[in-house]
């Protein structure tokens, strides 16, 4: 439980500070309307957040390695 706690901690965390940043960049830069990403703060935190998921992930290392 703890391996599969460890492989997903760096990802979630990751998401979880995309978000913030998607937070505090619509709250300084997010237009209102006419744009399709920044014009809602949940939009804007859920992609970031899907971001920084995917930017987290690159950097787990608890892949199976081949032994020949």
């Amino acid at each position: 439980m703890a391996k599969y706690i460890k492989r997903f901690l760096i990802p979630a965390l990751s998401a979880i500070a995309g978000a913030a940043v998607g937070l505090v960049y619509y709250t300084l830069w997010g237009c209102e309307s006419g744009c399709a990403i920044t014009s809602s703060p949940l939009l804007t935190s859920l992609w970031l957040a899907a971001i920084g998921w995917l930017l987290g992930s690159a950097y787990t290392t608890d892949r199976k390695k081949d032994d020949k």
